[in-house]
């Protein structure tokens, strides 16, 4: 097989589901296999496997960084829906 180059193809990333299972990694004969939930099952060059590695951490503190921006904001707008306006 040429790099870059898959043996099969099976349909797009249309799933909308948010799992949170982490996937099942393995390195077998110089191949890296990743199985995870909805049917993943992707083997991958150990170059592709520590680029993709790189990749989902990035995504993954970014994401984590969304998740505590937005609660920061929930909490704040609930503080201030909370208070009364103080009489004169």
């Amino acid at each position: 097989m040429r790099p870059g180059r898959s043996l099969s193809v099976s349909g797009s990333m249309t799933d909308e589901n948010v799992y949170d299972q982490p996937s099942e990694v393995d390195a077998e004969k110089g191949v890296v296999s990743v199985k995870g939930p909805d049917a993943v099952d992707v083997r991958l060059t150990p170059d592709a496997a520590a680029s993709t590695s790189d990749r989902l951490l990035h995504a993954s503190m970014k994401a984590q960084g969304q998740r505590i921006r937005k609660s920061g904001l929930d909490e704040a707008k609930a503080a201030f829906a909370s208070e009364k306006p103080s009489k004169p």
